[in-house]
Formats: C-alpha cells, structure tokens, sequence
C-alpha cells in the first residue's frame, strides 16, 4: 500500500487548503499542517470545533497509514491544548487515551530495541492541560446536578494517579507528576466548595490515590457516606509531602525537616506555598462547621514550621492568612471572631517587622475579620467590628505616606495604597454588625456611621460614598430596634434620601422592604400598607417617565400581611385575605404567593378575635382549614408556588385551639368542628411523603393546646392527650411546651409520664415544677427529646457523661 495520504478539506473549515502527503514528507511537514488546522480559527472564530476535528482526523490518517516514524510529541499536543482551551477536556482524553498512549506503548517497544528516536517520550506537561480543563469544570455554575464538580475533580484525580503509575510502570522519570499536576487537582477540589453523599467511595480509583486508604469517612443521616472536598485536597497535599492522610495538620517540627529530607534526596515533586493555600482555600470553602478552622490554622502552622527550618518553597502570605481567616469565620464557632482578629493581628506584626509587601493585609483581609464580628453573637460584637475598622484606618494612615513615596520614586499606580485603603463594603461591614446587634444604641450607631459616609463622600472621598446596600442597613437596624419611634426613624431615613436634592443614594425595593417590615413588627398595618402603596405609585410614575421603577415584590406583600396579623384588629382577616388575593391576580412575576404567605395569612386568621363570621365562612378553624383546601386543589393552577409545610398545619390548628361556635364559647365536645378540622390536619401531616410537612414540637404542642381548650374534662380527653403524647415521644420531640400544654390537657396523664421516668419516686417539688412549666431536662428521657433542636447540645453532654 502507498504511504501516500491524501487529506481533503473539510466543507465546514473552506480557509484549510487540501494538504498531500508524500512518502518523503517530513515530521515538519506534519507538524506544520496539525498546527495550521488547529489555529485555523483565528479567521474564522465560530468554526473552531471543526478546525480541531480537522487537525484530529490528520493526526488519525499519519497514525492508520502507519507514518509512525514521522510522529513527535508535537503532533499530539496541539490537539490536545486546542480541546482544553475549548473546555472539551472529554475529546482531549480520547486523544490521549486512544491514540497518543498506544502510539507511546509502540514507541517504547522500539526504543528497547533500539529503533526508533526520543521524539516520542511523553512528560508530563501532556497531562497538564487536561488536568487544567478539568479544575476550570469545576468553577462552573451546577443549575441542575450539583455532583458535576465532584465528577469533575474525581477525573482531574484519576488522570493525576495515572500519570502517576505510567511514569512508575514505564520507567519514565519525565512523566512523574511535577508540582503544577498536585496543585492543580487540589485546585480542582477546592472549587468544589462543599460535600456531597455518595455511596461505595474509592470503587474506581487508581493505584496511589490516598483516599482509598484515607477512612476519612462519616455516615450521613441516610446511610449514605460524605466524601469531603477538602479533605481530598488534603490527601493530596500528603502526597507531595510524604506523609499519611490526616497526619498533615497534626505534625510537628522533627518530622517535617525529616519529610523534606526525604523529598529532597528521591527528588519527588516538592509542596510549595501554592499548594497549602489551595488547601487551606479548600477548607475555607468546605461546610465542615466543626473542623475547617482548626484543620486550615494546622496547615498554617507547618508553613511557620517550614519558614523556620528555611524552607525556600513554603512562605506564607496574603493568601494564606485570608483562606485560614476564611475558614475560621465560616465555622461559625462561639470564638470564631476572636481567633480571626488574631490571625489578622499576627499579619500585621509580620509586615511591621519583614516589611514584605506579600504580608500586607488588605481591605478583604479586614473586611473578613469585620464579618465574622458581624455573624459572632458575643456581647459588644459590633464594637470590636467597628474597631477593626479604625485599626485598619490607623494602619491605613500609618503606610500611606511610606508608601506614596514608593509611588512617587516608581512613577507607577500604587495597587498596594488601593488595597489597604479602607472602602465602601468595609464600612457596610460594620453596619451589618450593628444592623444585627441586640444592642440598644445599635440603631442610633447604625445611622450616625451611613451619616458620617454621607459626609465623607460630599467632603470628596469617593472611597466612602454610601450605596443602597448601606442605607439599607441602616434601615433594618431602626427595623430591628426596640426603641420607642424606631419604625418612624427608619421611614424619615428613606425619605431624607427621596427627597434629597442631589441622588447619592437611589432606594430600591430591600430599602421599601426594610421599612415595611419595621411597621410590621410593631404591628403598625396601615403605615406598612401605605408603604407598599407608596411603591406602587412611585413605579406607575417612574414607568410613565421611563425611569427605573421601585418595584414591589413577594417579600413586600409578605411583610404587610404579617403586619396585619400581628395588628389584632377585627378586620385583620378580611385585609390579609384582599392582598392575598391581588398576590394571587398580579401578572408581575415579582409578586407571586408562596408558602410564606400562606402561613401569614392562616396566622392572621387564627389570631383574629373576631372569631365566627357566619357571612365570612364561619369559625377561624373553618376559614383556615378552606383556604388550605382552595390552595391544594387540582382545579386551580394559580397556587403552584405555594407548597404547605408544617408552620401551615400548626397554623391551623393553633386556629383549631381558639376557635369558637357562635355564642363565642369553646366547642367543648369531642365532635366540634374545631376538633375534626384539627385531626385531619394531624393526618395529613403524618402521612406526607413531605419531609417539611412532618410533625414537630410546635405541632405537637399547639395540638395539645387545642385538646385543653376544645374537649371537656374527662376519660376521652385523657385518652386524646396521651395518645398525642405518645406519638410525640416516638418522634422525639418533646420539650417545656409540650409538657407544659399537656398539664393542661391531662395533668394526670403528665404525672404518670414523668413518673416512670423518675422509676415511680415523683416527689411533690417535681409536681410543683410540673404545675410551674419549670421542668428540668433530667425529668425528661433522652430519646423522647433526641431531635428538639434547642436542647440538641444537652443532650450530647447527658449522652457522654452517661
């Protein structure tokens, strides 16, 4: 057969011109026409896929007419860069796997006979692109699967390990994995941010990969197992410094100088500070709420370790110090805040004393440990957030004038001054810290920091012009204030910045909303309506000067029927209902009813003292239970956003528990509609495939109350209460409220329960605490309140010391 190839010009690339190839054509030649098929897209950009393909059939006609001796390494890797850059790291694999490994297994073959040339040994910058392609993956939004990213990492993993053992199997030093492969499969894990369930962990992986051996496993709640993003970097970062998985944030000093010893004499691949930062960001990304902290403050420490010792390849800096504040601040810890502040500190004393402008803490930096003041719920949070503040305009202050003379001998911009100078978002930091502070000058501090913004701003500091998120802030803090006129403070503030002359800060609808919500709480309706109607006529306005309006959304309609609920007045229903309803007709698609408008409406008509209505449909219990049948109708299609949970089913049985009959007396009877209306409900709950929809304490409680107020004293009414009873502590949910409603309902039933936890030695103080709602938590088993969240962490304590 002639070794001739003819190579015709694909009709979707008319630029490519048809290329033969002749016996006597070089390995240049080839080269030439891969690399013009593969760059062929830079005059015709929407055909780059088939420009590819083109250059990939070329390579498959020289491997098939056996052209093997015209091959190098360069006619393979163009493709496979060309198919990353694509993000197409599935076809750069088909590459690798299907045709450049058997040409490379051939190759070999005639190398050990002394045949062929060296043009052909692989390294292992062949694998780096696809490794790199699969790391990008990982960064991609998931909509629908959010396993995607781990499938991702797992292949960036498996690759790294293959390339791995080829090296070893073939002999081939320069295949080895360099430093880069490591980094960027820990990058890959990193990426992925969070956990995920997954069964038979480790089926597939390659010789090498740690993680089979890792045992790094927990049982989730479903029998499932998580496998921990972090801790895979984790593994990996073993890997490279040649110790075992889980020993990488608990070594000490000996044995990491003996680690680099060793490293250094079989001059494997040495971790370097990229790779701890990928860890430590790792970690800073994870949700482990219980070791991301203390795991990322161990990495950091083997850095200072390794700094000590002289290391030239580990040094922490900027990035090290963010991920691990990072890390701490997302583990939510009572102490979290203090730790972030001292890491933020030990920075600051690092570039006093090294001057090393990698160890200058910046505005994120500051703002991080602001955050994490912000979320802590320590006493005088906020005021330690708002010293950061002035500790980073103290630093700030202190280097602006050392460093503007860099500027000035440089004739440069210097990023370093822009970095470190205090902004916008650090200021709305602290003004998040104050927003959710329980303190009583938090609002009035809240509204003197968005002033002293606004005064900055007008003197010139474009650095410190407020934004709607601020204004916002400080609204919701008046929202959240217990001081007499807060909710009038916080209209004032809105409207100052309406009716200013000059727009420094446009409201948009959170602002409206933060107003809304502060009448609301105090159960101010009407002032929370006119508020909602003032939206609706500043959009109309806006619309006809076509002007970006303020529009109204479901939280705005949300937080006025929740005003009306907590208003108490006679026709609290009727209006909560007419909104539900325009919620219900509205064509924006901004103002759609949901669940949470549902429970608001139903609480507002179980809260509603104008109790039975005949013309309105009759008692409360009646109302709320119809308004809950019209919701789950098949006929209309107007509520699919609105699914029912078990705030909606203890909504209405707490209407069930004050309903009355038309002489506004209690039902009394075991066949009253308040009653039945309450059993279907407690029905319905138990059998919902729904999680939300399950019985909890609240229910149970609420359920309780309604047999106290609804059945007449007696055998039927104990019977009720104890089968109630019993079903809550199968569930594990029994707390103070239950126990206190059921003394209600049946003290005697109450006495005999506790009673046979007390091994029949119930004293007369136990009886009087019963009578007191002041149970203590030894009177109560530990499997009746296993899954009552506010005594979760009691329980553990009993459950240990046990």
């Amino acid at each position: 057969m002639n070794d001739a190839v003819v190579t015709r010009e694909p009709t979707t690339s008319p630029s490519l011109s048809g290329v033969f190839y002749e016996q006597n054509t070089t390995a240049f030649t080839f080269i030439n026409a891969i690399n013009d098929a593969v760059y062929g897209s830079k005059k015709i950009p929407n055909q780059h896929v088939h420009h590819v393909e083109h250059a990939e059939s070329i390579l498959r006609h020289m491997i098939s007419q056996h052209c093997l001796s015209k091959l190098t390494i360069q006619c393979f890797t163009p493709i496979i860069n060309a198919w990353c850059r694509l993000n197409n790291p599935e076809r750069a694999e088909i590459v690798l796997m299907e045709l450049f490994l058997p040409v490379v297994k051939q190759f070999r073959d005639g190398l050990s006979a002394g045949l062929l040339s060296t043009n052909m040994l692989p390294t292992a910058s062949v694998y780096t692109p696809i490794i790199d392609a699969w790391a990008r993956r990982c960064q991609e939004p998931t909509h629908h699967n959010g396993n995607t990213r781990y499938a991702a990492a797992e292949r960036a993993e498996a690759l790294l390990w293959r390339c791995k053992s080829l090296s070893e199997k073939m002999e081939l030093p320069k295949l080895s994995p360099r430093t880069i492969e490591y980094n960027a499969v820990m990058n890959a894990w990193s990426k992925c941010g969070r956990r995920r369930n997954k069964r038979d962990v480790g089926k597939n992986s390659r010789n090498g990969d740690p993680y089979k051996k890792a045992g790094n496993k927990r049982k989730s709640n479903t029998g499932g197992e998580i496998v921990h993003a972090a801790q895979r970097a984790e593994n990996i970062l073993c890997q490279l410094v040649g110790g075992s998985t889980g020993q990488t944030s608990r070594r000490n000093k000996n044995s990491d100088a003996v680690s680099t010893q060793i490293i250094a004499k079989s001059n494997m691949p040495i971790a370097d500070t990229i790779s701890y930062n990928t860890v430590m960001d790792a970690w800073a990304r994870s949700n482990d709420l219980e070791n991301a902290g203390n795991r990322a403050e161990g990495l950091l420490e083997q850095m200072r370790l390794l700094e000590m010792e002289g290391s030239v390849h580990v040094r922490r800096n900027r990035i090290s110090f963010t991920s691990v504040i990072g890390a701490i601040t997302q583990s939510g810890e009572f102490y979290a805040a203090e730790r972030a502040e001292k890491k933020l500190k030990e920075m600051m004393e690092l570039y006093n004393k090294n001057g090393n402008p990698d160890l200058q803490p910046d505005t994120i930096l500051f703002g991080s440990v602001i955050n994490c003041w912000a979320k802590s719920h320590q006493k005088g949070s906020a005021k330690r957030a708002e010293a950061i503040l002035s500790l980073q305009y103290d630093f700030y202050g202190r280097h602006k004038h050392e460093l503007s003379r860099e500027n000035d001998v440089t004739g440069t911009t210097n990023l370093q001054l822009q970095r470190l100078r205090p902004n916008t978002v650090s200021i709305n930091a602290v003004l998040n810290a104050w927003a959710n502070s329980s303190e009583d000058e938090a609002a009035i501090r809240a509204e003197s920091i968005f002033e002293w913004m606004l005064a900055g701003y007008e003197a010139g500091d474009e650095f410190m012009r407020p934004d709607t998120v601020s204004l916002t802030l400080a609204i919701h803090a008046w929202s959240q204030s217990r001081l007499v006129g807060a909710a009038d403070r916080a209209y004032l503030l809105l409207k100052k910045m309406l009716d200013g002359n000059e727009v420094i800060v446009r409201p948009n609808t959170k602002c409206f909303n933060a107003v809304i919500a502060a009448f609301a709480r105090r159960g101010e309706a009407e002032r929370a309506e006119s508020i909602l109607k003032l939206m609706l006529i500043s959009n109309r306005e806006n619309n006809r000067n076509k002007e970006q309006g303020i529009y109204p959304d479901t939280v705005s309609f949300n937080s006025v029927i929740d005003g009306w609920s907590k208003s108490g007045k006679p026709e609290a229903p009727e209006r909560a209902m007419a909104i539900f309803r325009h919620m219900r007709d509205d064509r924006n698609k901004n103002v759609v009813p949901d669940t949470i408008t549902l429970n608001s409406v139903i609480n507002c008509i179980a809260k509603s003292k104008n109790n039975y209505n005949t013309r309105s449909g009759g008692s409360n219990a009646k109302k709320a239970y119809a308004l809950l049948r019209e919701i789950q109708s098949p006929k209309t299609g107007d509520y699919d956003t609105i699914r029912p949970n078990i705030i909606t089913y203890t909504a209405i049985v707490n209407a069930c528990a004050f309903s009355s009959d038309g002489e506004n007396n209690f039902g009394l009877a075991k066949n009253s509609d308040a009653f039945k209306i309450a059993v279907k409900v407690m029905k319905e709950s138990n059998s919902s495939p729904d999680v939300a929809c399950q019985p909890d304490s609240r229910f149970y409680a609420a359920f309780l109350k309604m047999v106290a107020n609804q059945l007449e004293i007696g055998d039927d009414r104990d019977a009720v209460a104890r089968s109630v009873f019993q079903s809550c502590c199968r569930h594990g949910m029994v707390n103070t409220f239950i126990l206190h409603n059921l003394g209600l309902a049946s003290k005697s039933t109450l006495i005999k329960a506790l009673d046979v936890n007390s091994n029949g030695d119930l004293n007369a103080k136990a009886i009087k605490r019963i009578s007191a709602s002041n149970i203590n938590r030894d009177d109560i088993p530990l499997d009746w309140s296993c899954n009552v969240r506010q005594w979760t962490s009691t329980i553990k304590a009993r459950t240990t010391a046990k």
